[in-house]
């Protein structure tokens, strides 16, 4: 592209540029400057040269270039929204996706899941981008649902499952108890989830199917029960630009589409979470502001994780306004944001997430590439086995080695990353000398982990120096148990 001839020349024109309600202006001159950024309508003044207009919606884009040589009023070309969830407003919602999503999310597969009541409902639709591209293979191989506390309750396959091979869906529609589930993935790239399913509402989750199922793509629609999913309602695209602000940290969220979002708590719980949380990360925001749609949710949604996470920020934010509720948090939140406040709030208040919670044994292996709060299952058991079930059910004095036995300690542990960032920090704290001491707070913080995490794994690595054990950690460099015995001892205070 050329370069804007705007340094040549002070004679400018009033530019007008407009895109669809929700979508993100951007002008950008020769030189890949930001020029000019609005919602909806971007006016400016600039001089005359070549520029680049791109709209933005969610994670889709459109680029065209202007030449600026006088007045332009531009109705820009709006970029074509993609989703998993098959809503009339995105480029791949075919109609045969759509309208069966909406068919069967009403519909069962299979009987109820547990006791009764059963007060909530759960879909599972796992689709292809469009029935062309899909080539086969099992739409729901490796999925299974299961209980909050990760034991199978249900397989995903078979005659649980009503598929179109040829449309290339798969849906299970099953009735069941509200509370929290987990939905896991066992293949190429393990994963887990949190399904959370609120009382008296339908939770519909949609998967896009490349291969596999991938998780990563999951988005999800909120419904009363007994009414189906309605892909004709403009809040599941509104949900999908919310779930890309919060996944990318944008701040910069149409004030129109966060209202939007409170305003739809009552026709879809998973808008207001969204729309608090857009709405607390905003900086103008007031305390004000918050007192109402948190109240509402609370109201709505009971004492859900997610809930208890925006209330947590809130009270970081305003501790004198609104005092912290710091009781343990044991169930995992369903979305990324929700948890990474917990985590952080843990480094203050270390007894909001306790190391048997699900956020602090799943912390060190979470996934980012999602909005949603996912975790590697296996990492997450191998470690859980060797932290919680073998270890002595005493605490231990980081300051001493010499009082445990052999006998007493739990087999050699797998050190991880977490391990071995623990043992690197304790060692540049060592080369430094530093004036005081290391705190679970200040670890924590460093290391973007619950203080109970970090609390465990010293105390394993505390176990570690005292079997006399070594493990190597690359050709040149090997932790001994007596290093690691004299880095503890100079940098930790109990």
């Amino acid at each position: 592209m050329s370069s804007s001839d705007s340094t040549a020349t002070t004679e400018t024109f009033p530019v007008r540029i407009t895109a669809n309600e929700n979508d993100v202006i951007t002008i950008f001159d020769g030189r890949g400057n930001t020029v000019a950024r609005e919602v909806h309508v971007c006016q400016t003044v600039l001089p005359r040269g070549l520029y680049t207009v791109r709209t933005q919606f969610a994670a889709a884009t459109n680029e065209q270039v202007i030449r600026v040589v006088g007045p332009i009023n531009l109705q820009a070309k709006a970029p074509e929204p993609f989703s998993a969830i098959p809503h009339f407003f995105s480029s791949s919602a075919h109609e045969y996706y759509s309208y069966t999503s909406a068919e069967w999310s009403i519909k069962d597969t299979r009987a109820a899941i547990g006791p009764p009541p059963h007060d909530a409902r759960l879909m599972l639709y796992v689709r292809a981008v469009d029935a062309d591209q899909y080539k086969g293979g099992p739409l729901l191989q490796g999925l299974s649902l299961r209980d909050e506390y990760g034991d199978p309750i249900a397989q995903i396959d078979g005659s649980a499952t009503h598929a179109d091979m040829n449309a290339g869906y798969a849906a299970f529609s099953v009735a069941a108890r509200a509370g929290a589930y987990r939905l896991r993935y066992d293949g190429s790239e393990p994963r887990e989830a949190v399904l959370t399913l609120f009382q008296h509402w339908a939770t519909n989750a949609f998967i896009l199917f490349r291969d596999t199922p991938r998780l990563a793509t999951m988005s999800m629609a909120l419904s009363h029960m007994g009414l189906p999913f309605d892909p004709t309602a403009r809040v599941a695209q509104t949900i999908d630009l919310g779930l890309w602000s919060l996944q990318n940290g944008v701040t910069a969220f149409p004030r129109e589409a966060m209202h939007f979002l409170l305003d739809g708590k009552f026709e879809n719980p998973l808008s207001g979470l969204l729309g608090a949380h857009l709405l607390l990360l905003r900086p103008d925001t007031r305390y004000e502001q918050t007192v109402v749609p948190l109240t509402n949710l609370r109201n709505l949604l009971g004492d859900s994780s997610d809930v208890r996470a925006l209330e947590l920020i809130a009270s970081r934010r305003w501790p004198e306004q609104r005092p912290p509720d710091a009781r343990p948090i044991l169930t995992a939140p369903m979305l990324r944001a929700s948890a990474e406040a917990l985590i952080e709030a843990a480094a203050a208040y270390p007894q909001v997430l306790p190391e048997t919670s699900l956020v602090a044994r799943a912390a060190p292996y979470r996934y980012t590439d999602s909005p949603w709060f996912m975790w590697d299952p296996v990492r997450v058991k191998d470690q859980s086995e060797e932290s919680f079930e073998s270890m002595p059910t005493r605490s231990l004095d980081f300051g001493r080695t010499g009082d445990l036995t052999a006998s007493a300690l739990p087999r050699q542990p797998k050190l991880d990353w977490v391990d071995y960032g623990l043992l690197d920090l304790l060692a540049r704290n060592a080369r430094r000398k530093r004036s005081g001491p290391f705190t679970i707070t200040s670890i924590a913080r460093s290391m973007d982990l619950p203080a109970s995490t970090v609390r465990t794994r010293l105390e394993r690595l505390h176990q570690f120096a005292a079997t006399g054990m070594t493990s190597q950690k690359s050709d040149d460099e090997a932790w001994t148990p007596e290093a690691v015995s004299v880095l503890i001892a100079r940098s930790w205070e109990t």
